[in-house]
């Protein structure tokens, strides 16, 4: 999972051959000290991330400038053949 910040617009691309299902991603935004201000983190919901796919989502109160990724979880499944 690869995960690529622009202003507010936040990209995840599923880099593996697997599809990726409950993708999320947690960011915090840091005070001007640079600590993490209040308790706060937010959570951008991607859904499903089939191999390849890359998905943009607009999050209202992340800055590439101001706020930092502090986790990511998804599912994945191996494909037995």
């Amino acid at each position: 999972l690869s995960i690529t910040c622009v202003g507010n617009l936040v990209t995840a691309t599923n880099k593996s051959n697997q599809k990726l299902e409950n993708v999320f991603v947690y960011y915090r935004v840091l005070h001007t000290d640079g600590n993490y201000l209040g308790g706060i983190t937010y959570v951008i919901d991607f859904g499903t991330l089939e191999p390849g796919q890359s998905v943009e989502k607009l999050a209202g109160h992340f800055s590439a400038e101001k706020a930092r990724i502090v986790r990511s979880i998804m599912q994945h499944y191996l494909i037995r053949k």
